[in-house]
């Protein structure tokens, strides 16, 4: 498929003067929970439904998965490596169709880190559509995602459809997550991007979708400087609402799924600073 499918969002981070120069907790919780909204719409399998609490909002997870919170975990890690180098960091969520036999899902590391893991291939049955999948949660958020939604300002939402986009990551695999301790080595995300791309056209490894998810810094001394942007609880539940629209306005544009892992498709995540 040369088309990739692409969801694009983006948010603002308020960013203390304490923070700039030591790690804020918060922006750690709210990488994770981003990236596990994300993977739980793409655990096709049977899954066991959970939340995680960021900024006052339930975002969905996979509740009790080793596997993906290891993935999270070591892509959270390599976000905040560019985070503290540009003070913003882009996420993308990379699939791939699991005819190309490429892997289990991995985070992002250095090229030289790369390595496969086979996915198995049984029948899976049909998935349920996206709002209906999060009906099944411990708690019911949906309402309220899509109602503080509607009343935010949506920063930078776009459906784009089919369109051939240029970004791109790097892999590792799953048992070498945890000895990954960079990333790419210069801080230039078009280069980063333009020698992923070469390496997947090489490999003929082209995701059918990507999700990219690019937060960014944004200085506020005071409160009430604060108060000017959108706060991030906003922002959060209009990521929600973004996500279930794109999962279910897209459903039919999913490949053919044919193994019964957790993760269907593979999959994997890229941090790279933004420009």
């Amino acid at each position: 498929m040369s088309d990739i499918l692409t969801f694009s969002h983006s948010l603002d981070f308020p960013l203390s003067p304490l923070a700039q120069t030591t790690p804020d907790p918060q922006l750690r919780a709210l990488l994770s929970a981003l990236l596990h909204t994300i993977l739980f719409h793409r655990a096709l399998g049977q899954v066991r439904p959970g939340v995680t609490t960021c900024f006052g909002t339930c975002f969905p997870a996979v509740q009790d998965e080793e596997r993906i919170n290891a993935i999270v975990d070591a892509a959270v890690e390599l976000a905040l490596q560019h985070w503290d180098a540009t003070q913003s960091v882009r996420l993308i969520v990379s699939v791939f169709p699991s005819s190309i036999g490429y892997t289990a899902s991995t985070a992002a590391a250095a090229p030289s880190g790369a390595g496969t893991d086979k996915v198995a291939e049984t029948p899976q049955p049909q998935s349920q559509h996206a709002a209906s999948r999060l009906k099944t949660l411990p708690i019911s958020w949906i309402s309220s995602a899509v109602s503080l939604a509607n009343q935010a300002y949506t920063h930078g939402y776009v459906l784009s459809g089919y369109g051939n986009t240029a970004h791109g990551s790097a892999q590792a695999s799953p048992e070498s997550i945890n000895k990954s301790s960079s990333s790419w080595g210069r801080r230039d995300s078009k280069l980063a991007a333009a020698q992923v791309i070469n390496q997947e056209r090489e490999g003929g490894q082209l995701p059918f979708e990507r999700w990219i998810v690019d937060i960014h810094s944004v200085p506020v001394q005071t409160e009430h400087e604060r108060s000017k942007y959108q706060s991030i609880s906003r922002q959060a539940a209009s990521f929600l609402a973004a996500t279930i629209e794109f999962a279910d306005k897209f459903k039919s544009n999913l490949p053919a799924i044919i193994g019964s892992d957790l993760l269907p498709f593979p999959i994997r995540i890229s941090a790279l600073p933004v420009s």
